[in-house]
Order: C-alpha cells, then sequence, then structure tokens
C-alpha cells in the first residue's frame, strides 16, 4: 500500500493490544502480531495502519522508521481481502509463485546493513539456514539498491530442504521477493523493476518472477492452481496497490469433497484454531459459505468460553487443587466441552501455562463434543447432501 508509514506513537498504541508484539534490540524496536489462541482476529481492525504492523522496525530515539516490510495482506476468500472473485485482471496484475520459508528483511541503519525476520530483531533462529544460502552477492544487492533508491527495505525468502514448512525446495535459497521504499510504501518487482532487474543481473541473487496475471477474474485464476497438490499457491499483485495470497486448498487443509469437508469440519477447525492458521482455514471454505459462516461462530463461542474459564480459574488462583475442581466443576456442571473448561480454569488456578493447558485440552476433545459445544454438528450438516 502506497502511503506514508505509521507514526510510532500511534503504532506502539496499538500493539498494546493482542496479537501484537514489540521487540526491542540495540535501539531498534520491531513491531508484528502473532496470531495465537484466543488472540482472536475479530478483535483488531485491520485498516491501514494495522496492517503495515507486520515486522515494521523504528529507531527508537528519533521514532524514525527504519525498515518497512511486506504490509499484510490476505487470502481470496477471506472477507478481510475485500477482494471480490469478479473482479476483472486488468494490466497492472501480476503473479508469482508463493515461496514457502522464512521471511528476512534486510535494511539499512547509520549506513551499517542489518537483517531481520518479520518476528525478531535478531536471525539466531535462521542462522544455520542463512549460512547455506546468504551470499556476498546478496549484501552487494542491498548497497547498491540502497544507493540507487535511498531508504529502502529488501525483503528476502529463505528456503531449505533441511527445514521445510509446507512444500521441500530442490536447495536452499534466500529468494528475492520485493523491494520496498520506507518513505512512499510503494514496491518494486523483480522482472517488473528495470532498475531491479538489472541489480539482479549483476549480483546473481535469485529472485521470483513476477508476471503478467492472465485470465478472465481472479477467482477463474484462483481455480486454476487451487487443486495443485503440493504446493503452497501463488501471491497476485494487484494494480490498485495490494496483494492478495492464491492459496491451494492443499496448502489450506480443506478437503474438496464436499461431504469429507463437512464430516472433518470439525476436527479441522481445532487444529487451525491451535495452529493459529484460522484466517486460512476460514480462507479455504470460501465456495462453502454456510461452513464459513458457521466457523467464524465456533470461534467467538470458543473465545468466550476459554475466556470465561480463564476468568473462573482467576477466583480460585492458590487454592488447593481439589477444592479448585470441586469448584469449578460445579460451576461448569455438564455442559457441551464442560471438560476443556475445566482443564483450563484447574491450570490458570494452579499458576500453569494457561496456553499449553488450552492446546493439550482442544486436541483431547472429544469431536463430538467440540461439534455439539460449538454448534458444527455433523449430522445436521450433512443433510441433503
Amino acid at each position: 500500500m502506497r502511503m506514508a508509514p505509521p507514526n510510532f506513537e500511534e503504532a506502539l498504541e496499538i500493539a498494546t493490544r493482542p496479537p501484537f508484539r514489540i521487540r526491542r534490540e540495540d535501539g531498534l524496536v520491531l513491531i508484528s502480531y502473532q496470531e495465537r489462541m484466543r488472540d482472536s482476529e475479530a478483535r483488531v481492525i485491520w485498516n491501514r495502519t494495522a496492517r503495515e504492523l507486520r515486522g515494521i522496525v523504528y529507531e527508537e530515539a528519533t521514532g524514525r522508521v527504519v525498515s518497512r516490510p511486506f504490509h499484510r495482506f490476505f487470502n481470496l476468500g477471506d472477507p478481510r481481502s475485500g477482494v471480490n472473485p469478479e473482479r476483472p485482471l486488468k494490466p497492472g496484475d501480476l503473479i508469482a509463485p508463493k515461496q514457502d520459508g522464512r521471511l528476512l528483511q534486510a535494511f539499512f541503519v547509520g549506513g551499517k546493513l542489518h537483517l531481520a525476520t518479520r518476528g525478531s530483531l535478531k536471525t539466531d533462529a535462521i542462522a544455520p539456514l542463512l549460512r547455506r544460502s546468504w551470499t556476498s552477492g546478496h549484501e552487494r544487492l542491498a548497497e547498491r539498491a540502497s544507493a540507487a533508491l535511498g531508504p529502502v527495505t529488501l525483503l528476502f525468502e529463505v528456503v531449505d530442504p533441511e527445514a521445510p514448512v509446507l512444500e521441500r525446495p530442490e536447495k536452499a535459497e534466500t529468494v528475492f521477493l520485493a523491494l520496498r521504499h520506507i518513505s512512499t510504501g510503494g514496491y518494486h518487482l523483480p522482472r517488473a523493476s528495470e532498475i531491479l532487474d538489472e541489480l539482479l543481473r549483476e549480483t546473481h541473487v535469485p529472485a521470483v518472477r513476477w508476471l503478467p496475471a492472465n485470465g478472465e477474474t481472479v477467482g477463474v485464476l484462483h481455480d486454476s492452481v487451487k487443486n495443485l497438490e503440493g504446493r503452497e499457491g501463488y501471491v497476485l499483485w494487484l494494480a490498485e496497490g495490494d496483494f492478495l495470497k492464491l492459496k491451494t486448498s492443499w496448502a489450506l487443509g480443506v478437503a474438496q469433497d464436499e461431504r469429507k469437508l463437512w464430516s472433518e469440519l470439525p476436527r479441522g477447525f481445532l487444529k487451525a484454531y491451535v495452529e493459529g492458521s484460522l484466517d486460512d482455514f476460514v480462507a479455504g471454505l470460501s465456495a462453502y459459505p454456510q461452513a464459513q459462516a458457521k466457523v467464524q461462530v465456533a470461534e467467538r463461542l470458543l473465545r468466550e468460553g476459554l475466556d470465561a474459564a480463564v476468568a473462573e480459574g482467576e477466583k480460585y488462583r492458590g487454592l488447593p487443587r481439589k477444592e479448585v475442581y470441586l469448584a469449578l466443576s460445579a460451576h461448569f456442571g455438564k455442559k457441551p466441552l464442560s471438560w476443556v473448561w475445566l482443564q483450563v480454569g484447574l491450570a490458570v488456578a494452579q499458576g500453569q501455562d494457561t496456553e499449553g493447558a488450552i492446546r493439550q485440552a482442544l486436541l483431547q476433545a472429544r469431536t463430538e463434543e467440540v461439534a455439539q459445544g460449538l454448534g458444527l454438528q455433523v449430522s445436521r450438516l450433512l443433510e441433503g447432501l
């Protein structure tokens, strides 16, 4: 999105609420988000400012933005994307295969090159991968792009067959994705920018190929790729200045057979909720509006139930376990999912890891109980198929 970067104070204020996270290191401040259980997407207004908080880096002393990676963008089928599948493809729409690895941002502060991920100002977690794929050519590319275009952020994806995410790449590479101007938010894309292409030829850095998107509509284009197996999908650059993810059903974890989709809905919902990938799961149901609506209601019911269980557990924090157990059992009774609420409340009262307790309780819950408690009863959903 082409716009001035968010003001530092405004960004900090937004980041005081989940799912945003703030990281500080050596005078720099990184703001990003990490979707976890109970950090409900429904609680965030993803306006243009919030969408910029996806690894943006500020200099704390001055409030100046020193790195501006990709803004947040969504899957086709996610209501937050705002893109109608019937939107015709236009001149200037570009498409590239989605790289399935770890995002890396490169930027300069005081003439020194810095590397960071989307969620950390350190690259310790991917250091072994970088040792196999970061080269002097990458450093020359960063230096020359900065000299030619001014304050910019270079965006890469680190892929490695020894550390695959969904796809297993053929070889270890740090693949150049795009360059973004810090002050304006404008993007330069490989194969769509003459100056970038010249720099890439000089430095021999591997890069994605952004090519004209062909087809009638965005939806038709997605239909042509969504049934691919073993591929995460593609990213579409819209001429209006935004990106859109076109993920495959394989990557989204959505069954293609409608009867199988409905029967697997409760367990698939729980898995996506626990893994923090509910937005992908919901987007994958775009062809089934009834299922999509039921999952969104189920997420709200589950979030409300977990919040209530945490609050109830807090009332008994520090008391003997047996006393807490009896009190919580009496409170939750035999309602659907009462066993889940009980386990979470006990963990909170005993000062245990709440997120870990939620994860364990949800993964151990009976599918039938989940379906009944969250309005995802399979027998009812299969009627008429």
